[in-house]
C-alpha cells in the first residue's frame, strides 16, 4: 500500500528533514553516484544514483542522519526495528 500524501506527516519529516535531504541529493547529483547509507543494503551493489528511489537514512534513534539509501533498504531497516520493538513489548507482557 503506498503512503498516503493526504495524511499529516510526523514532525520529524518537516522542513529540516526536507532541507537535509535536498542537500544530500544535491551532493549526490554533483558526484553522479554514491553508496547506500543503510547498515544492511539489500542490493548486490550498494551503488545509488540520483535517478533511483532514495530515502534519507537515519540511525535507530532517528536523530543521526546516515545519508541517502535505497528506499527498499530504508523501509526494510524500519521494519526490522519495528519488529524488534514489538518483540520487546511482547516479552514484557
Amino acid at each position: 500500500m503506498p503512503w498516503s500524501k493526504s495524511r499529516p506527516r510526523s514532525r520529524k519529516y518537516g522542513h529540516e528533514h526536507s532541507k537535509t535531504r535536498a542537500q544530500h541529493v544535491a551532493a549526490l547529483k554533483r558526484a553522479g553516484q554514491g553508496m547506500c547509507a543503510e547498515v544492511v543494503c539489500l542490493y548486490r551493489s550498494r551503488l545509488i544514483t540520483p535517478e533511483m528511489d532514495l530515502h534519507l537514512c537515519h540511525d535507530k534513534t532517528g536523530t543521526i542522519v546516515l545519508g541517502l539509501g535505497h528506499a527498499a533498504c530504508n523501509l526494510s531497516a524500519a521494519g526490522r526495528e519495528a519488529r524488534a520493538r514489538q518483540s520487546v513489548i511482547q516479552m514484557r507482557l
